[in-house]
Parts: structure tokens; sequence; C-alpha cells
């Protein structure tokens, strides 16, 4: 009996030394997984979306890096993330990209170092009115008193809804004075209030098209506003974090022609101390499976390197660089517009 417990116990010692043998073999050829922290924007939201398709995709085919894509309240809650140490990756817009890596006050004291990695997809300023509206043109704000969303306070706290008519003041000589200011959170909130004639001009940013525009635009005879071509392009020349947008005609009910809007991306970024070789795996993993990416949802489609002159806004980060060189897509005057931003930012 004790020689058949000995018996039994040494298979056990070596099955077990095999089997941890084998353990260590393959923990040995198997390198570790890096995981890191993608914060993007509100659930169900367009940015969500959007960081939850890119996490998908780097995680089946970026095998050492673990993508985790978590929701925010949006683009400037992801600067405080990253600054606190709590997110590597972050979806934000141009113009939070911009501002915050050139240290644009009062929102920031200091120039934060971030690098974009990939441009992203495009959101665009709508300008609504009622169809009896008198506002034709944003000239007509001047002295118009017209209520609008509170647009001092939401660039004050770093919203971009309405970022844009800070800057196409000075074009069409309207200032906070020819304004009222009303306090609405959300575009069901405006579009209720239009209806009910207690808003006179919808502010906000949206892809095209929107569900929701869709919706107003089939149960109230409504207005775009469309900006003047030559101000359009001045102003984006003015403003580096704008970009024009065409929206074709008849993507809404009533909109017969095409108009010229202001429109901002949104850049994938990463801190600059982010290895070069761990920030190559991740751009060539999202660039060389581009079709499962756009596949996952349309605004995904924009994140491509057909798109880098896009980025006007922060410089490269080298791991991106070193994969778009090696493609062949990194182009003399990509170079030149980065060695423009890194003496930009210093």
């Amino acid at each position: 009996m004790k020689r058949a417990f000995l018996t039994t116990l040494m298979v056990i010692v070596m099955i077990a030394s095999v089997s941890f043998a084998a353990c260590a073999e393959e923990s040995e050829e198997t390198p570790s997984q890096t995981a890191l922290s993608l914060v993007t924007g509100n659930v169900g939201g367009g940015l969500y979306v959007a960081g939850v398709g890119l996490g998908e995709i780097l995680n089946r085919y970026a095998p050492n890096i673990i993508v985790t894509a978590e929701a925010s309240s949006g683009s400037i809650r992801n600067i405080e993330l990253m600054e606190g140490g709590f997110a590597e990756l972050a979806l934000l817009s141009s113009i939070d990209v911009y501002e915050s890596t050139h240290g644009v006050a009062p929102r920031f004291e200091e120039n934060l170092a971030y690098s974009v990695i990939m441009p992203g997809h495009l959101s665009v300023f709508n300008r609504i009115v009622r169809a009896d509206s008198d506002i034709e043109t944003l000239a007509d704000l001047k002295g118009s008193g017209a209520k609008i969303w509170n647009y001092t306070m939401t660039r004050k706290y770093g919203g971009v809804y309405l970022a844009d008519l800070d800057n196409l003041q000075k074009y069409y000589d309207f200032t906070d004075d020819d304004i009222t200011c009303v306090s609405y959170y959300t575009l069901g909130d405006q579009i209720d209030a239009i209806k009910e004639s207690r808003h006179d001009l919808i502010s906000y940013t949206t892809g095209v098209p929107n569900p929701t525009l869709t919706d107003l635009t089939t149960t109230l005879d409504c207005r775009f506003i469309s900006i003047e071509e030559d101000i359009l392009a001045q102003m984006c020349v003015d403003t580096p974090f704008f970009f024009p947008y065409v929206m074709e005609a008849g993507v809404y009910k009533g909109q017969d022609e095409p108009l010229n809007m202001v429109a901002y991306t949104y850049f994938l970024v990463v801190k600059n101390e982010l290895d070069t070789d761990l920030v190559y795996e991740l751009v060539k993993a999202l660039c060389e499976n581009y079709d499962d990416l756009a596949a996952i949802h349309p605004s995904l489609e924009d994140y491509s390197t057909d798109y880098l002159l896009r980025n006007t806004v922060a410089p490269w980060h080298p791991g991106a660089i070193k994969y778009f060189e090696e493609e062949g897509v990194w182009t003399s005057e990509l170079a030149a517009l980065q060695t423009e931003l890194l003496a930009e930012v210093g």
C-alpha cells in the first residue's frame, strides 16, 4: 500500500512539473499585453460609438494591446481624465486638441503634451430657424435679440456647440449684446422650444444626417442658415480647427439647396510620452483593417489615411509618422505642416 501511494505521488509530481514547465515556456513566448484606456463620450452618442468601434478593432488586431473604451461626458472631460492619469488615449474635438496643445487661455494655462495618431469623424454646426423667421443670414442677428442657447457659458466650460459664433461675429458684425441667451442643454430641449416659439435659432453640432433633425424637419417647416462661401473660406483659414463643409441638397425635408457649413473633426490622440512602437502598433492595426473598422459604423469611415491633411491642430506622434512613412502616405506637405505645428506648441 505504501509503495502504491509513493508511486502515485511521484506521478502527480511529474505531471505537475511538466505542466509548470509548459506554462513557463508559454509565458516566455507570449509577450505581456499593454492595457490602455480610451475615453470617448456619453453612452449611445456618436463619440462613444466611435470609441467602442476603435477599441474593438484594436483588441482584435493588435495582439499585444488591450484597449478599454470608456464612456465620459465628452471632449473636455477626456482632457481631465488624461491629465489625471486615468487614460492614455482620447477622442477630442479639433477645437479642444488645438486649444489644449497650444495653451489657449483662459481654458488652459500651459501647453498640454498630446499628439494626434489618427484623424476622425466630422461634426457640423447646424443653424436652424422656423420657416417664417426674419433671420435669413447670420448678419440678421445684429439688433435682433434672437433667443439662442447660452454660448458664452458653453465656451467658458469648453463646450463646442456655439464655438463658431465667437469667430463668426467679426465677419457678420454682430455681438453678444445682439443675442438673448437662454439655457438649454440638449438638442431635444431646443427643438421643443423652437416648436413652441420660445427659441429663435437652433444651434447644435451633429453628424450628417442626424435622425433627430430629420424628425424635426418632417414635423416643422424650418430653414437651415448657410454661410457665404467667401466668409466660410476665410474663417477656416483664420481658425485652424474649423473646416468648410458642404451639405448636399435634400439631406433634410425642405432643404433644397446645398448648404455651406462650419465643421470640426475629432482626432484620436495620445500622450506624447506613449511609446513609439506601441503607437505604431495602434496605427497599424487601425489602418490595415480599415474595411472592418468602417463596417462598424459610418462615422468610422473618416478614420483613414485619406484625411491626414485634416490635422492642422497638433503634431503627429512619432509612432504614427513611422507607420505613415512605411506605407508611403507621409508627404512633403505633411512633413512641412508637422514642422510648423511642432514650432507652435514648443
